[in-house]
């Protein structure tokens, strides 16, 4: 399917899966009308630049540009023997084009007003055009000759179609009316009244019905409606479109469904028998109109066009993700700052509404709606360096002595209006940008009049006004020392001025390099401005696409950053000086490297609150590691299809890559596109139906088959085949069956394998979703199939059991290895865990099992371990579980149970990356040795990866406080998500297992001499249930389990600091340490702060509640 819009671009989309798959950029202007050739092989476009385009469908590229219309091309159809293009113009004229030369080949002149319409009857012999002039004409192609008129319309018409027997004509109009005409003689046969304007009318392909698309109403409604060709006679309203102008509707080539595009930009498809809304195209973000960075260079805070969902969002450049958003803005987030601490964020919206927030917590802390501006008139505020000020631009239209912009200076801690300054906007001409200096005692404004003024914060009186633009001054920004002042126009030029004179700089008057038309057809313009920390070097975002690097000593330009695919709105520098962050309309955040120019990331946020990080060579990090929708994978070989995000996730996928790449990790070569097998597998799901057996178990059939596919090589088609290998099997998320290898050959008979799958109790009479899918040879993935399902009301819901399972090694049999506080932990864990669990009543049974390896216990052997998690995996009790107190009470783990299991004590991550716990049998000796005796001792994430594999529980999570203890979920070939790669991490996505690791793979993991604890345990035992701290997002009180490990997250650094700090004696797990003492500044300590790693891939998993307020 193909779109055109006001944004100059057309695009290309996948209408199976309503994904995008190209855009094409090359008018100048609003397109207003696209079309497909017969074979589908080439679009043409038309413009309001009076052009017509003609492009590649496969490969996007432009073919030829069409030049003649005088005035904008409203509308183009190709001839059904697909050689020759029509084209309709506001000139009054129809044009007809020669496709292989691209040559004129007929004007047909005759309307007296523009022509809106345009369709070739189907023996492509006559055309028949619309027009503002009210009347439809019959044109001969071959000779251009008039053929006949139709008159009858009483305003202007604005669709035509062809029957497909050529025999009837159909016309709308602006008059209300549909007429149905008699294409031989001119006869109109039968006129229909509407409520609304005729946007659109299409037949169906065998002709037997019409679709017509009408004009809002009063009320905003917008009605799809289907006729009956034959006679007119309405059969019904298809849709009914709220807040959307439709402005065209067409069916499908086999008439199954109907599209529909809004003014709004809204493009729908419906089941033409349903009327069912089957799928939505659209963009899944808004352009970015801010960004900036906190000043501890932790955190980004990004405003942008809300689009469905919120406009501001921050990434915690710590984890590398998109930490949350900020709801409550109601429309684009225009300004965005960090307050000078970096624990709270300001915002200013088109709303009218400048609202402060609370980092920690994402909290709403101030809300200030500027009182005498009319709606949307608010440009931009900015915050005084102390945090104390804030500014904003605007324009009241209150009254006439009122009329006019002004700045208004507000009190940031109480939301109190300070002042209003009024200057050169009061007299119709607008503030556009605003900013203070260093110092935060002058501010500079820039306007629309352009001229820059500066202002005396404290007295508001006006200092000086800067003249010397030609055109808006968009942005302005201070020097970091405040004696310069740089500003930038919507003309694309940027001047630099001395601050205490008010005079322009020499060489001053800097034009970019390029003349852009941007996508609202003016002049190129700078639209942001930022200085390096070090104020050597300024950065400028253009309309042209590109960020422009100037040495501030000489006023010259000494580099570009090109890679947007848009307008660039917004600009900043990192706090060390590294990095520029650069925003986009293309709906994009870019960090480029200052010192090579290089792009290191883009950073992509989607209103359903799912976000992606890519680099350029492809890989990429996602919080959404199953269909995420705002971006996806499409290949030369095979353009017109587009393939999910997960398909290739084995090769592509990189947790924390955003972190990894900002602290200059090296990564090894992707694998080239070019060596790999992309042919999914097909993988349905037959039937689920009750298992007679056992009435809480339902038997689901899975078929899977290996497939093939053409690809163009070399301009050839080339088929591929590939195999179908590892099914997996889900039920709301979780993995629940499995058929490892190749299970299917292309040419086979297909695999068809039935598992029984235990039905979570709670769901009685509820709906779950059964999903599958497989891989090729190759590690790509299918697509995912899905089923629902409905749980039996027949099977009674009953509370779970809720497994605490606490292992904590303090002595070894080589006394080198000996800890003192990992047993403490694992006692600490059971007790205050198991006593909120208790308080809560949301559990049958707590059973809480101790594995400690101290002085006075030995229960935290490896075989012990895997003894325990066989059982909960349903395998016969061991006679090992008869040493273990409270091991009696287990029971095979079900969908309604909870297993929490903790370990505490040393870790290994091998060079390969491969994680390793170590148990008490470490070996006699005296030294600190890792060997391959110690690791076969030791317990392997591979190993419980496969002891875990079976335990069916609803809930799991893992909280592993050891040194490296983050490689346990990122080591060797750790892609989490659908790749059926082994391993720990993939088992935390299968199982939709919470795993929160201590530190990351090259940390150590701290034990504290004064609290007896790790520091992971402390922060989440002691602060965060007993102190009932946890209890933040939102303090509602109770405690829920991801809240409380997300407090762990958060809580851990700022303990590791009061460490460093010298306020406790730390002692490292993973090293040749023992106890060291820290002074006071830290100096010294070469170790990073400690930053756990939360790693929770599940989606709509349930809520377990952990604790009750006391």
């Amino acid at each position: 399917m193909a779109s055109g819009s006001d944004d100059m671009s057309v695009k290309l989309w996948e209408v199976a899966s309503g994904r995008e798959l190209r855009t094409l950029v090359g008018h100048k202007e609003a397109v207003k009308s696209v079309a497909f050739s017969p074979d589908g092989k080439t679009l043409v476009s038309g413009s309001v630049d009076k052009t017509v385009k003609l492009w590649d469908v496969a490969t996007g590229r432009e073919l030829r540009t069409l030049s003649g219309h005088e005035l904008f091309v409203t509308s183009v159809a190709f001839s059904p023997d697909g050689r020759t293009v029509l084209s309709g113009s506001r000139d009054n004229t129809l044009k007809l084009w020669d496709v292989p030369s691209g040559r004129e080949v007929q004007t047909f002149a005759g309307h007296v007003n523009p022509v809106s319409c345009v369709a070739f009857s189907p023996d492509g012999k006559t055309v028949v055009s619309g027009s503002w002039d009210n009347t439809l004409k019959l044109w001969d192609v071959a000779t251009g000759q008039q053929l006949r008129i139709f008159t009858g319309h009483e305003d202007w018409v604005t669709s035509v179609a062809f029957s497909p027997d050529g025999k009837v004509i159909v016309s709308g109009s602006q008059d209300k009316r549909l007429k149905f005409w008699d294409a031989s003689t001119g006869r109109e046969l039968r006129s229909i009244l509407l409520e609304e304007e005729v946007k659109q009318v299409a037949f169906s392909p065998d002709g037997m019905t019409l679709v017509s698309a009408n004009a809002q109403s009063q009320e905003k409604i917008a009605p799809l409606k289907l006729w009956e060709a034959a006679t007119g006679r309405e059969l019904r309203t298809l849709a009914v479109l709220r807040d959307c102008e439709v402005m065209n509707a067409a069916f499908s080539p086999d008439g199954k469904s109907v599209l529909s595009g809004c003014y709004q930009g809204q493009i729908k498809l419906w089941g033409a028998d349903s009327g069912q809304e089957i799928r939505t195209f659209a963009g899944y973000g808004g352009g970015v109109k801010s960004a900036a960075y906190s000043r501890d260079g932790k955190s980004i805070v990004v405003g942008s066009e809300r689009s469905g969902g919120t406009g501001l969002k921050l990434w915690d450049l710590a984890t590398g993700q998109q930490l949350r958003s900020f709801t409550g803005h109601v429309n684009t987030v225009t300004s965005v700052s960090f307050y000078p601490d970096s624990s709270a964020v300001v915002s200013a919206g088109s709303d009218d509404r400048i609202k402060s927030w609370d980092i920690a917590t994402g909290m709403e802390l101030r809300n200030i709606e500027i009182s005498g501006h009319n709606s949307s008139s608010l440009r931009g505020a900015a915050l005084s360096p102390d945090g104390r000020v804030l500014a904003s631009t605007g324009r009241s239209y209150a009254n006439a002595a009122t009329n006019g912009s002004h700045i208004k200076l507000w009190d940031a801690a109480t939301g109190d209006e300070l002042r209003t300054l009024t200057g050169h906007g009061q007299y119709g001409d607008d503030f556009v940008s605003v900013a203070f200096s260093p110092d935060g005692l002058t501010l500079a404004s820039g306007s629309n009049d352009k001229t820059i003024e500066l202002w005396d914060v404290a007295s508001g009186k006006e200092l000086r006004i800067l003249t010397g633009h030609s055109s808006t001054v968009n942005c302005v920004a201070f020097s970091t020392d405040g004696k310069t002042l740089v500003s930038g126009d919507s003309g694309n030029k940027l001047r630099f001025w001395d601050v205490a004179t008010g005079q322009e700089l020499p060489a001053g008057s800097v034009s970019q390099p390029t003349a852009f038309v941007s996508h609202w057809g003016s002049t190129a313009g700078v639209n942001s401005i930022a200085f390096s920390p070090d104020g050597r070097i300024v950065v400028s975002g253009s309309t042209d696409r590109t960020i422009t690097v100037w040495d501030l000593a000489t006023r010259r330009k000494i580099g570009t950053f090109i890679g947007h695919g848009d307008v660039v709105s917004t600009v900043a520098f990192s706090p060390n000086g590294k990095f520029v962050l650069s925003g986009s309309e293309d709906r994009t955040l870019k960090i480029w490297d200052v010192a090579s120019g290089s792009l290191l990331a883009t950073l992509a946020s989607f209103a359903d609150g799912s976000w992606v990080v890519t680099d350029p060579e492809g890989r990429f990090d996602t919080g959404n590691l199953e269909e995420l929708k705002g971006v996806h994978w499409v290949m030369q070989d095979d353009p017109l299809t587009a393939l999910p995000l997960e398909t290739f996730m084995k090769d592509y996928y990189e947790p924390r890559l955003l972190t990894r790449i900002l602290n200059g990790e090296k990564f090894s070569p992707v694998r080239a596109f070019a060596n790999l097998n992309r042919v999914q597998p097909a993988v349905r799901i037959v039937s689920v139906t009750p298992d007679r057996n056992d009435p809480e178990r339902a038997l689901v059939e899975v078929e899977a088959v290996g497939a093939s596919r053409d690809y163009l090589r070399d301009g050839n088609k080339v088929p591929v085949a590939a195999a179908a290998h590892d099914l997996r099997l889900f039920r709301d998320g979780q993995l629940v069956g499995a058929a490892d290898g190749r299970i299917s050959r292309y040419g086979d008979k297909p695999y068809r394998g039935t598992f029984s799958v235990r039905l979570p109790s709670a769901m009685s009479g509820k709906e779950i979703t059964l999903s599958a899918y497989a891989f090729n040879e190759d590690r790509v993935k299918s697509g995912t199939v899905r089923s629902r399902y409905r749980v039996p009301a027949t099977v009674v819901s009953r509370r779970g059991n809720a497994y605490l399972i606490s292992m904590g090694v303090n002595t070894f049999d080589n006394p080198a290895w000996n800890l003192r506080f990992a047993a403490n932990d694992a006692r600490l864990m059971r007790q205050v865990l198991s006593e909120t669990l208790r308080k809560t009543a949301a559990y049958e049974h707590i059973v809480p099992l101790t594995l400690i390896s101290d002085q006075d216990e030995h229960h935290a052997d490896k075989a012990l371990l895997h003894a325990v998690l066989d059982r909960l995996a349903g395998k016969p009790a061991s006679p090992l579980l008869e040493m273990l107190p409270g091991a009696e009470q287990l029971r095979p783990a079900t969908p309604d149970d909870l297993v929490v299991l903790s370990f505490s004590g040393h870790g290994y991550a091998d060079g390969s990356g491969d994680f390793y716990l170590l148990t008490p049998d470490t070996g006699k000796g005296q030294e600190k040795k890792v060997d391959v005796d110690l690791l076969k001792r030791s317990i392997s994430s591979e190993e419980l990866s496969q002891w875990l594999r079976d335990v069916d529980a609803g809930d799991m999570t893992m909280i592993v406080d050891a040194c490296q203890s983050a490689a346990s979920v990122q080591g060797k070939d750790f892609k989490p998500g659908p790749m059926g790669s082994r391993g720990l991490g993939q088992l935390s996505f299968d199982k939709g297992m919470r795993i929160l690791a201590a530190s990351q793979a090259d940390e150590y993991a701290l034990e504290n001499d004064a609290i007896k604890q790790g520091l992971l345990s402390f922060a989440l035992v002691i602060n965060g249930l007993e102190g009932f701290e946890a209890d933040q997002a939102p303090k509602d009180g109770k405690i829920m389990l991801d809240e409380w490990l997300r407090y762990g997250v958060n809580r851990v650094p700022g303990l590791a600091e009061e460490v460093k700090a010298g306020k406790v004696r730390v002692s490292a797990r993973g090293g040749n340490r023992g106890v060291v003492r820290i002074n006071k500044t830290g100096a010294g300590d070469p170790r990073p702060a400690q930053q756990p790693a939360l790693f929770d891939f599940a989606k709509n998993r349930r809520q377990v509640e952990l604790a009750l307020e006391p």
